[in-house]
């Protein structure tokens, strides 16, 4: 008919251990800082190639450029992708 519920809690524990775990050894054994910043670089300076630099916006986030040694790349993307609900809403009034 159904599981025994100790079986569900027992099944679930293991299912969350698992992926904790899993996440923990990925992020040990493949993150790379270096292709991180050397992707995000490359990428953004071929977009702006495309379309042209933004007139209107300043740089947001600056770091030792790994494309181009001993020079520094600005970057008009925040690090993280997202700004605060406090910021959106300063910039519409809402």
């Amino acid at each position: 008919m159904g599981r025994a519920p100790l079986q569900v809690i027992w099944v679930s524990f293991s299912i969350g251990i698992g992926i904790w775990a899993g996440r923990r050894l990925a992020k040990l054994f493949f993150w790379d800082e270096e292709l991180k910043y050397r992707v995000w670089e490359e990428t953004e300076i071929s977009f702006w190639k495309a379309f042209g630099k933004p007139k209107h916006l300043e740089a947001k986030v600056e770091f030792d450029s790994v494309v181009h040694p001993g020079s520094i790349f600005r970057s008009y993307l925040p690090e993280n992708g997202f700004t605060s609900i406090d910021e959106v809403l300063d910039k519409y009034d809402i």
